[in-house]
């Protein structure tokens, strides 16, 4: 029997409906744990707006009527002293469904509004896959393909106690006699398991990394044959500027061609030249393997003990073990990515399988195991055509407290295979209110105590708005709380990192007190604003 104060009493049985694929039969144990969530007695019931100072946690009920009025209302008067980027929605992770997911998306696009977003667990993907394979960290295999894997590394991650339904993928490798090395500097209980340990000191991944192309690289154990044709390691750079060459008046990268002895489109090269220096109409040149050879060649496993600790013996072991194993899964996570040097560690990874072609088959990938198939995600048809200003909440913090930021931008806006900029560039960008939802920034922010300290100067912000289900550290410094749905109350399709399929999110229970969902809460500011066509689903 499932009773609370606000709602009906009523006998609720939730059961997952089985898989198309039964190996994905598992439920996670914290998942489990979320009625203790929607029943507990600490939850926000009502709308509510502070009447002590911002911080203090005083607030006083109001109906969700004036609660829209007053974000509406201050949304337009920033708009029109500002600009209608000043006013920043920032969207956590904490609901990945799909029309949640757009609750916010949509009244910022239409609105003109800045999108904020979390910087802790982009560096590794974005910085480093991205740029290395073309795939996010969610564009790894599917979790069960870990179990056709021959060796499988988990590099900063403690998958036993993070995701453990995914363990008996990893079991099950194991069972088939597949080494599993776990790379981090504390015994977890993933590393319990391990084959094989390596502690590294804390964010010497880099280093580690670079020392495994050193062996992969000096030793010649890449596939030369998928490099040559799958890579663009063949391709030519320019010493002066770092930029491929491309050939005169188009777009084609060109690669030396060892037959004819002249820099030929790389498509049409069958026997490009992997090292040497050239000159291609004035411009000296080299190959990108090259370029590489010379960047790794320092970092001797010797040298990078100075930095990581780790014995040249196992570096070594592992580099011939992961190029002579053609089912290699590293299986990265945020261990390290929370770094500043986070993008390295994503492209030394994405470096060592594209040099082993080690990924893009079955048992041999790297990334997240997302199988993200599922996990795009898209709003409702008729979204806004609009652009929504994006800048990453370090950023972020910058614009709040001085009215101006520094982005990165293009060389030439014209042509963007010049690139970005090396360096940032100011400019003004004031940001005076801020919405958050589906997150509790104040706990999971870097810097934390900065953000404390802008939220709590109400010279900085005029308006700052929370919608949660409960009283978040986050809560604490709004200025209008909203109470929201939690999933089991809402009706939704969402994908997932655990498993390749879509989901129906059927509604179970019927929200409490005065919650509404986010679609709800952003689009009945949105109808007040003039954007009530975005938000005409049920």
């Amino acid at each position: 029997t499932t009773t609370s104060e606000g709602r009906a009493p009523s006998w609720v049985k939730t059961a997952m409906n089985p898989f198309p694929e039964t190996r994905y039969n598992r439920i996670c144990l914290r998942g489990l744990s979320h009625a203790q969530w929607v029943y507990n007695p600490a939850r926000l019931k009502f709308p509510m707006k502070r009447v002590g100072p911002r911080g203090s946690g005083k607030w006083r009920q109001i109906t969700w009527d004036e609660a829209v009025d007053t974000i509406s209302s201050s949304m337009t008067s920033i708009r029109d002293r500002y600009g209608p980027k000043a006013f920043a929605v920032f969207t956590g992770t904490g609901n990945y469904a799909s029309v949640a997911g757009y609750a916010s998306s949509a009244l910022a696009r239409a609105f003109g509004a800045t999108s904020m977003s979390i910087s802790v667990d982009e560096a590794e993907t974005l910085g480093g896959f991205q740029v290395g394979l073309g795939s996010s960290w969610l564009g790894g295999n599917e979790p069960l393909d870990m179990s056709n894997a021959d060796l499988l590394i988990m590099w900063g991650n403690n998958l036993t106690e993070a995701q453990v339904q995914e363990w008996h993928f990893v079991a099950d490798a194991k069972e088939r006699g597949a080494p599993l090395v776990v790379i981090d500097p504390n015994f977890s209980i993933t590393a319990s398991k391990a084959t094989k340990w390596i502690p590294l000191r804390p964010g010497s991944d880099p280093a580690f990394g670079l020392s495994l192309l050193n062996v992969l690289v000096t030793e010649k154990l890449y596939d030369e044959a998928f490099v040559i044709a799958h890579t663009t390691l063949p391709f030519l750079v320019r010493d002066d500027d770092g930029m491929f060459l491309r050939a005169s008046g188009g777009t084609d990268v060109l690669a030396w061609d060892l037959d004819s002895k002249s820099a030929r489109p790389a498509a049409e090269v069958k026997r490009p030249a992997l090292e040497g220096n050239f000159v291609v109409d004035g411009v000296p040149v080299r190959p990108a393997f090259a370029r590489l050879s010379e960047r790794v060649a320092p970092w001797t496993p010797e040298y990078a003990e100075t930095f990581t600790e780790v014995p040249p013996a196992d570096v070594r072991w592992l580099a011939r073990t992961y190029a002579a194993t053609k089912k290699s899964f590293i299986f990265p996570s945020m261990g390290i990515d929370r770094w500043w040097n986070g993008d390295m560690n994503g492209r030394v990874i994405a470096t060592m399988a594209a040099l082993t072609h080690n990924f893009g088959q079955p048992g041999a990938a790297i990334g997240a195991a997302g199988g993200a198939s599922a996990f795009v995600l898209t709003g409702p048809s008729g979204a806004p055509t609009g652009t929504s200003p994006y800048l990453p909440d370090i950023a972020a913090w910058d614009a709040i407290a001085t009215g101006k930021t520094k982005i990165l931008v293009p060389l030439d806006g014209t042509d963007p295979t010049k690139g970005l900029a090396k360096e940032p560039v100011e400019v003004d960008w004031p940001i005076r209110a801020i919405w958050f939802s589906q997150s509790n920034e104040v706990s999971n922010a870097q810097q934390s105590k900065r953000l404390i300290e802008l939220l709590t100067d109400e010279t900085k912000l005029e308006l700052v708005v929370v919608s949660d289900s409960m009283p978040t550290d986050t809560v604490r410094y709004a200025d209008i709380v909203l109470p929201v749905t939690h999933w089991f109350e809402n009706d939704d399709v969402v994908g997932t990192i655990s498993h390749p399929f879509g989901l129906q999110n059927e509604r179970s229970l019927t929200p409490p007190f005065e919650a509404k969902s986010d679609y709800e809460a952003f689009g009945l500011v949105a109808v007040k604003l003039g954007f009530g066509k975005y938000y005409t689903r049920s």
